[in-house]
């Protein structure tokens, strides 16, 4: 089993990475987090068996189109 202390990855899309991680990971998804601080940032943890994973966001995220 891999264990790890705490991953952060950005997106556009919240939701939908939870969902992903909840469905593939059975991962347990913590409630939404929005900053009063800094002005559209949001992240929810996602509990793991191996550790924690931070999912977030915020309007300076770039979509990205995936190389070939």
């Amino acid at each position: 089993m891999v264990k790890f202390a705490h991953i952060a990855l950005w997106t556009r899309d919240i939701d939908r990475v939870c969902a992903f991680w909840e469905r593939i990971f059975d991962a347990e998804i913590g409630p939404l987090y929005e900053s009063r601080n800094r002005l559209g940032f949001s992240s929810r943890f996602l509990s793991l068996k191996g550790g924690i994973i931070e999912v977030m966001s915020g309007p300076w995220v770039a979509d990205r189109t995936p190389s070939m």
